[in-house]
Order: C-alpha cells, then structure tokens, then sequence
C-alpha cells in the first residue's frame, strides 16, 4: 500500500504494481478523468468513472466514442455502494 502520484505517470505506477503484484486481476480503477480511463482500460483493468468528482466535461461524448461496453458511471461513492447492493 502506498500513496503513489508525480512525477510518475499513472500507467507506470499501474504497471509496477501489477508486476509486483501489489495490483491483481482482476481489478477496478474507480477514477473521474479521461486519462484514469485511458490507464486502466491499457492494464486491462475494470474501469469505474465518478461523474461527481470530475472536471472532464466532456465525458459522455467521449466514452460514447471510444468504448464498445459501457463505462459505469456513478455521481458519487453513494451511488456506487448503492449500485452494489
């Protein structure tokens, strides 16, 4: 466990945990920006965006755009622990 940020990128420190195997599949990013998306969809890993906690505005075109599965989006983690149930 750790808390990892700059001057790494976020798909090294994806990819250094996985081969470490700190990160196992499989798992889920829960992240509120497209470049969250782009990191974990390049690991192979679940994606979850939080529409609530994002500045990205253009989020539903975008995933529109470049999924062939949806990309659950939830407002909050409320709506998440919600949906789980």
């Amino acid at each position: 466990a750790g808390i990892y940020g700059s001057p790494m990128r976020k798909e090294d420190i994806v990819k250094l945990q996985l081969a470490a195997g700190v990160i196992t599949q499989p798992a889920l990013l829960i992240g509120d920006s497209r470049y969250d998306y782009e990191t974990a969809t390049s690991a192979g890993i679940d994606f979850i965006f939080v529409s609530g906690w994002s500045e990205f505005s253009d989020w539903k075109a975008y995933f529109s755009s470049v999924t062939k599965e949806p990309v659950l989006v939830v407002d909050g983690l409320p709506a998440l622990l919600a949906a789980s149930v």
